[in-house]
């Protein structure tokens, strides 16, 4: 959408153009009294939607970020477009009926800070330009202080932002298929709440098919819970997207032109896993006349970041440097910040009013922590910049310092209580970086206090039974199996992971030691039997322990990765061990000499 466009007549436009075809389905499938309907709907759904589009426009259109966060910044003054991933296939989004054409029930993935949440504030725009849809923005973790259905949520949302529609006209315009209707969020819905969400998502579905229906989130393992949706993925910036995207920014120019002429040489191609994301890029640009190098590891990466944005705030072209306002030391502040953000992230809490983070605030204090709530408010927002205000709700700058600093809270624990928190934490949240940056601070006490304990369960559960069996149940959920429609020419296959705790570890210790297996095989013999197997049906969940002990699915499982993977980690808690027994002889020597 562009900057001089008639925003109020493209909101008279759409709900003009929507209203007319709402009446006209409406009559076909309703006995009413044309005349009286079309003259009470048409006045209230006008005057409802077109308050509410503009409310909406208003909110959705500007956003704050780290470079921008004293006041909210028009979205296309910096947006830069990530290209989707569809069928091995790259799809542009800016239109979006590039996406549209694919479904209309999609979700868009993809990892944290790779700009979701703007890419849906710009669909949201560019369907208000298009006329087509009535967009409708909701965010997901609103869900998480309600007790009501997801749709009760999202009537009570837009009447919110001025659309005060009775509910019966709500459910009449719903049922049309006029509208456009933006989820943003799955990942940010609580454990608590998450459970009846993928029914509540399909009752919804059902109730209004028509509609187009958007969701964004990280990657999950859920996602085969929502049979209707095609999932999107998010894909991270090339070097030109990358390089558009700092040319848009509003920084100090030289620093740009410089950190574009890096990017170009090396910076790009070196640490392409934080250049191509868009919150990383911004750090990046934040903390490069600060370092000479880019860390490789996701927490060194915060930990510059955190100081940069620290030092920031006190520098002033005088000289002079400000104290913060909460006096609190540096390593206090940290310190206090770190266990703040242990305490949200454990109970869920991503936003707060004023109220509760006054609670939070007080539960942090402690013999050696003492601070004003207000002054160290204020700290986190004005100085360096962790937090921001939108309207009366506070919010982490972005979930990931949340993230890292709850990392650090734990790291500083004893054994015994980080034993006792991340026992707990496992599988707690599968879209974060939480247990992946504390592994990387320290592996050793990863390894100690998390790993070889949550095996040796494991192997307790495995006494007196097959451990193969065991270890694919410990794994897998299921396997899923689709037949494609082209007359049955081919085979889905696909596996619930139950354990991402377990799947994510596996990567870690990866190695080449298990081969795929690989007994002489009729690939379109076996194709047959599956078929033949699913009897007519064109999907079919086959629980894994059925899975493991049938001699047709079974040859699926060891022609899978899933196979290596399993073997893997049925030999990790020994090698773990070994490599603990040779350190301990290593420092015995040592100390022996």
């Amino acid at each position: 959408m562009k900057v001089d466009i008639d925003v109020n007549q493209v909101i008279a436009n759409v709900v003009e153009h929507s209203c007319k075809n709402i009446i006209e389905d409406i009559s076909k499938t309703v006995k009413i009294n044309k005349k009286d309907f079309t003259n009470k709907f048409s006045i209230k759904y006008n005057k409802a939607f077109k308050e509410y589009l503009k409310k909406a426009y208003n909110k959705y259109s500007k956003i704050k970020t780290l470079l921008y966060k004293t006041e909210p910044k028009y979205l296309y003054d910096f947006f830069e477009c990530n290209n989707l991933k569809y069928d091995d296939k790259q799809i542009d989004p800016i239109d979006i009926n590039n996406i549209l054409n694919i479904s209309n029930f999609l979700i868009i993935k993809g990892t944290g800070g790779i700009g979701k949440s703007t890419l849906m504030k710009h669909l949201f725009l560019n369907e208000l330009e298009k006329n087509d849809l009535i967009p409708i923005f909701f965010e997901l973790k609103d869900l998480n202080s309600s007790e009501e259905s997801l749709e009760d949520c999202i009537y009570n949302s837009i009447n919110k932002l001025g659309c005060e529609f009775e509910r019966q006209y709500f459910e009449y315009a719903m049922k049309s298929g006029k509208f456009l209707v933006l989820l943003d969020g799955y990942d940010e819905i609580s454990s608590t709440r998450l459970e009846k969400f993928p029914k509540e998502l399909e009752e919804m579905t059902d109730k209004y098919e028509n509609n187009c229906y958007i969701m964004s989130s990280r990657p999950s393992e859920n996602f085969i819970s929502f049979q209707r949706f095609t999932v999107l993925e998010s894909q991270p910036f090339t070097k030109e997207k990358t390089i558009n995207l700092i040319k848009k920014i509003d920084y100090d120019e030289e620093i740009k032109q410089r950190f574009i002429k890096e990017l170009c040489i090396n910076l790009y191609d070196k640490h392409q896993s934080f250049a191509s994301n868009p919150l990383l890029l911004t750090i990046m640009l934040l903390t490069y006349n600060d370092y000479a190098e880019i860390p490789d590891k996701l927490h060194l990466f915060y930990e510059q970041a955190f100081e940069t944005l620290y030092l920031k705030h006190d520098a002033t072209k005088s000289g002079y440097r400000r104290e913060m306002q909460s006096k609190l030391t540096r390593n206090i502040f940290e310190k206090a910040f770190s266990k703040f953000c242990f305490k949200t992230y454990v109970r869920e809490k991503f936003e707060f009013s004023k109220i509760e983070l006054n609670q939070f605030f007080d539960e942090v204090k402690d013999d050696n922590i003492n601070f004003e709530n207000e002054k160290f408010l204020q700290d986190l927002i004005s100085s360096v910049c962790l937090m921001y205000l939108d309207g009366k709700v506070y919010s982490f700058t972005h979930r990931s310092f949340q993230e890292y600093f709850t990392a650090k809270y734990i790291l500083s624990l004893s054994d015994e209580n980080q034993q006792k928190v991340c026992r707990k934490l496992i599988n707690y949240r599968e879209h974060d970086n939480v247990l992946d940056m504390l592994y990387d601070m320290s592996k050793e006490r990863f390894e100690n206090n998390v790993l070889i304990p949550y095996l040796e369960e494991i192997e307790e559960k495995c006494k007196g039974k097959d451990r193969y069996t065991e270890y694919y149940k410990e794994l897998l959920c299921n396997m899923q199996i689709r037949i494609t429609k082209e007359s049955h020419i081919g085979i889905g296959i696909s596996y619930r992971i139950k354990d991402i705790f377990l799947y994510t570890i596996e990567r870690k210790y990866m190695n080449n030691k298990h081969k795929l297996y690989t007994a002489k095989r009729n690939k379109e013999k076996e194709k047959q039997q599956i078929i033949e197997r699913m009897n007519g049906k064109e999907y079919a969940i086959i629980p894994i322990e059925e899975a493991i002990n049938d001699e047709i699915y079974s040859k699926e499982l060891k022609n899978s990765p899933i196979e290596a993977k399993v073997l893997n980690l049925m030999s990790l808690l020994e090698e773990l061990k070994s490599n603990q027994n040779k350190l301990e002889e290593e420092l015995d020597f040592i100390l022996n000499e």
